[in-house]
């Protein structure tokens, strides 16, 4: 990255893939889709659950994949009462923490499904006992598309169809919008007369219509891709990073990192911020944007989405910042983005 082109955070550039050796935990018989709300989907219409419980504090996009099958939507605040036959119950990995309360199997005709999206390769991912599983990779990796899906207690599976250019037509556009994006990104940072505008429309072209159309499979160039990642090698560098920012940003008044790990080792997806207001949410969040620093906001909630929403979910959601910890940065980065995050919170004073 060229110093006058410095960012942190935002959408992947093109891998840089030169000595880096390829190695990543496999589940067993796992099927590839284009998206990990495209896995979800094809699941809950194969197995046409009677409701699907959601976690309170979730991306809410995920849960139009009931729509196609038109299950009835449910939340719930990791641990669901009230269970009934038919339920397919999801609970999920957030950021990267650790297990939840939730303890599979839940009984007799309730499907368990764990969403790994922040972190597919976690000792949990690896020893579920979930009757379903699945993750959002172009989440923790740099891929144009990509999600998996798997069964841990090898129930029926669930598998694409073949992935060709006139049944995906959406699926095609959107990876090309995105790998087109990925690689114009990664002109731009080497100092390349790439418009930072060009590259960010690509990006945020395929991000809006993703899930959207028929479940896909992962496209032919992303999962080529996958099997060249050194994704054991760019975990350590996530937990490193993560140990780095928190490290150099210190003690910050009405400022906290939730780093409270539910199991070890565990690598989290990013370093999770807590303002004490949402007013110095989006202070803070402006004043790193103006140093190029792009945090995510993970994730807006509507309390009309779905009914259970609860009182501690959208609080959370209102306070909560996210910053990148990912291999794109090094110890510098992090230590650089902790002193913005210092000098930021000092001005709410």
């Amino acid at each position: 990255m060229r110093a006058d082109r410095w960012e942190h955070g935002s959408d992947y550039a093109y891998p840089d893939l030169d000595g880096a050796a390829a190695g990543r935990w496999c589940p067993e018989q796992p099927s590839y889709w284009h998206s990990g709300r495209d896995a979800l989907r094809a699941l809950v219409l194969a197995r046409a659950p009677r409701r699907i419980l959601f976690p309170a504090y979730y991306c809410q996009d995920v849960l139009a994949v009931a729509e196609d099958a038109a299950v009835e939507v449910h939340l719930h605040d990791d641990t669901p009462i009230g269970l009934r036959r038919g339920d397919l119950v999801v609970v999920a990995n957030t950021f990267g923490l650790g297990r939840p309360s939730l303890r599979a199997p839940l009984g007799d005709d309730v499907l368990l499904v764990e969403d790994h999206s922040h972190d597919p390769f976690s000792r949990w991912a690896q020893t579920s006992g979930a009757d379903y599983a699945f993750a959002s990779l172009r989440k923790w990796l740099p891929l144009p598309d990509g999600g998996i899906l798997w069964s841990p207690r090898r129930a029926p599976a669930v598998e694409p169809p073949p992935f060709e250019s006139g049944r995906n037509a959406l699926a095609a556009a959107i990876t090309l919008d995105r790998l087109s994006g990925m690689l114009l990104k990664t002109s731009y940072l080497a100092g390349g007369p790439v418009p930072k505008d060009a590259f960010r429309a690509r990006a945020l072209a395929g991000e809006s219509a993703i899930g959207h159309g028929e479940a896909s499979a992962m496209s032919p160039v992303a999962r080529a891709l996958l099997d060249l990642l050194p994704v054991d090698a760019w975990r350590v560098v996530r937990a490193e990073n993560h140990a780095a920012f928190v490290a150099a940003l210190g003690p910050v008044d009405d400022l906290v990192v939730k780093s409270d790990r539910l199991e070890t080792p565990a690598v989290p997806f990013a370093v999770i911020l807590e303002t004490r207001t949402t007013a110095q949410r989006e202070h803070l969040r402006a004043e790193l944007v103006a140093r190029a620093i792009y945090p995510a906001v993970l994730w807006p909630l509507d309390p009309d989405r779905a009914p259970g929403m609860t009182e501690g979910a959208l609080d959370r959601a209102s306070r909560s910042l996210c910053i990148h910890c990912d291999h794109r940065y090094t110890a510098a980065d992090m230590a650089r983005v902790a002193a913005a995050v210092r000098e930021s919170c000092a001005r709410w004073r």
